[in-house]
């Protein structure tokens, strides 16, 4: 049996993928023991993707951090959001357009955030 949350985000993220493509997809999603993939090769095929999209262009390389450890992923979210404070707290002094961006940004690394609580079941069993 196939986990409904797996299931679930393999719709979400095949759906988001198609948008706008006039070509239809197919996708197959499910699980084994048999030819299992690993984190390291997931992480390795989402970071090839992203960083060959204009994603990479508009929003820059990804990187992706696999740990078990709490407190490691923790640090690195903070890492990330300090400096988008800083900018979000100095924008109103750069004018509107610095404004728009920082909001823009930091909507962007909470939907990072939440994208991650999606695996976090996974990576903590």
């Amino acid at each position: 049996m196939i986990p409904v949350d797996v299931v679930v985000a393999a719709i979400i993220t095949a759906t988001i993928a198609n948008v706008g493509n006039d070509k239809l997809s197919i996708y197959h999603i499910g699980t084994s023991d048999l030819n299992p993939i690993t984190w390291g090769e997931m992480k390795d095929e989402l970071l090839d993707y992203w960083n060959s999209t204009i994603s990479a262009s508009k929003m820059g390389k990804a990187e992706i951090h696999v740990s078990r450890k709490t407190s490691a992923l923790n640090f690195l979210k903070f890492k990330r959001r300090l400096p988008l404070e800083a900018y979000k707290r100095i924008s109103p002094f750069l004018g509107k357009q610095h404004e728009k961006n920082a909001t823009k940004m930091i909507k962007t690394l909470n939907r990072g955030d939440e994208v991650s609580k999606l695996f976090k079941f996974f990576m903590t069993n």
